[in-house]
């Protein structure tokens, strides 16, 4: 009998907020009617577990050759391979469907970008997330959609801020898969031949990551984000006071853990995570934060207190700690 621990270590449960607000947070700021969160909600964590779940699946056989992952419940044995393709992908199967009738209730036009994020999806978790060292292209472009999916719903206005938003997801998360994702894995020796960070810092038997590099990556996270942010407030309501306050202390929150990801990328691998672990949540924080500007103001604290419990709780829950999944 696999246990409900074990199955939500394979969902990679404890991030599943950050999905949630892939979808929500655009779905509000295009215009959507608030009640359809009650259902958004859900099958935004669903989406999480599965697609997530998909991924830790296709990885079994790189991952039972990395050491740090030996205790999770696919690589123990504790849930059988074959187990775990029945759960996800049926699992896969009845979300698409659900999506898609959504859509087809809604706004039928979502079912373009919804088909973008199964296909961009499928294509990383299938093999390239492992096969190049543009990985970071496939998952980028995959969330990005998951956000056009959201907004689309809602029936928004393709216009300047529907266009922001979507880079702020697609540089999101080419900082956390082509920064974060590929410093992880550098300890894992199975993934070391389409890892960018060690094809770019090689030299001879060491890594040693390029300045020009790292300028670059933690350019996109502070200074592209916070201008992408800052441009849509601009066009939503540039009068705003309260919006610059939060977005000011979110900003600064955010620095600490960025920035030790950079000055000293070859730190101990579970503080590494701690900081992979706050640098994101802060991050949607300061995007989320946007959402002070919609008629639904209060939906601001509600979904950074709901991600914040979830975070936290699953953690502790799941691994013990309050940051750092172990992973």
């Amino acid at each position: 009998m696999v246990s409900l621990r074990d199955l939500l270590i394979l969902f990679r449960a404890q991030t599943a907020a950050a999905t949630v607000f892939t979808i929500t947070i655009p779905y509000i700021l295009a215009g959507g009617d608030i009640a359809l969160l009650a259902v958004l909600v859900p099958l935004g964590i669903l989406t999480h577990f599965f697609s997530f779940g998909h991924n830790s699946v296709m990885d079994y056989w790189y991952d039972i050759h990395d050491p740090n992952k030996a205790h999770h419940p696919l690589e123990s044995g504790r849930i059988e391979l074959h187990t775990a393709h029945q759960i996800i992908h049926t699992g896969q199967v009845i979300l698409a469907v659900a999506l898609c009738v959504l859509a087809l209730f809604k706004s039928p036009a979502a079912l373009t970008p919804l088909l973008l994020y199964i296909v961009f999806g499928h294509a990383y978790n299938d093999g390239l997330d492992k096969n190049t060292i543009l990985s970071f292209l496939p998952i980028s472009l995959c969330f990005t959609s998951l956000a056009a999916y959201g907004w689309v719903l809602a029936n928004g206005e393709v216009n300047s801020i529907f266009a922001l938003v979507l880079l702020w997801a697609f540089l999101t998360i080419l900082y956390q898969i082509g920064w974060e994702g590929n410093l992880k894995d550098v300890w894992n020796p199975s993934e070391r031949r389409f890892n960018l960070i060690v094809k770019i810092g090689r030299k001879e038997q060491t890594i040693i990551i390029p300045l020009w590099f790292s300028i670059t990556m933690i350019s996109l996270r502070v200074i592209a984000n916070s201008v992408i942010i800052l441009l849509i407030y601009m066009l939503m309501d540039p009068h705003n006071l309260v919006f610059p306050a939060i977005f000011m202390l979110f900003t600064f929150l955010s620095l600490r853990p960025v920035l030790k990801l950079h000055i000293n990328p070859k730190m101990d691998r579970k503080l590494l995570l701690e900081h992979f672990g706050q640098a994101e949540a802060f991050e949607f924080f300061r995007f989320m934060n946007l959402l002070i500007l919609t008629p639904n103001a209060y939906l601001f604290l509600l979904l950074t207190v709901f991600g914040i419990l979830w975070f936290i709780g699953m953690n502790r829950y799941l691994f013990g700690t309050t940051f750092g999944p172990k992973v």
